[in-house]
């Protein structure tokens, strides 16, 4: 019986997760319809493959999917580049997630990066840019995540390493 239990609140544990939205999509370049990013909800047979919008949410365990060749003309200027990065060339970027922790992470092209939190993410292949800064205007709440100034350490994992900001 003690089994049954542990085990019913390990998976409701694992549902309230899903559910818990990290961030919303800011950003979205896409020229053609085969070059559009997508959102893939889900795993296996049951994953959803959604095309990414500008304002669409993420939950934790989605992941984004960006297309394109390198230096392919559907990639544009980031949103968050800074006035530095902006005079001296811009950075491929085809889509952007600001994160509830407040951190914003530009894709380029042929990238894969999942979202376990407003916290921890992965990269599973390609190339990201991140920008992490706690302000008061950062997004939060109880239904979207913590406040910024709550937020501790924001995690992205690589096959390589692990990048951790941590907040003082």
């Amino acid at each position: 019986a003690e089994q049954a239990r542990k085990a019913a609140e390990q998976v409701a544990a694992q549902s309230q997760r899903r559910a818990e939205q990290v961030g919303q999509i800011v950003f979205v370049c896409s020229l053609t319809k085969e070059l559009q990013p997508v959102l893939v909800r889900g795993s296996g047979a049951k994953a959803e493959r959604l095309p990414l919008t500008n304002g669409m949410t993420v939950l934790a365990g989605d992941r984004i999917e960006t297309c394109g060749t390198a230096g392919s003309s559907s990639s544009a200027p980031s949103p968050t580049a800074t006035a530095g990065q902006a005079s001296s060339g811009t950075r491929p970027v085809h889509a952007a997630v600001e994160l509830f922790g407040g951190a914003t992470v530009d894709l380029a092209d042929e990238t894969k990066f999942e979202l376990a939190s407003y916290e921890t993410s992965k990269l599973v292949e390609g190339q990201l840019y991140a920008e992490v800064k706690v302000d008061q205007g950062a997004k939060g709440g109880a239904s979207s995540g913590p406040q910024s100034s709550d937020a501790r350490a924001f995690v992205i994992q690589t096959a390589f390493a692990d990048v951790q900001v941590q907040f003082g």
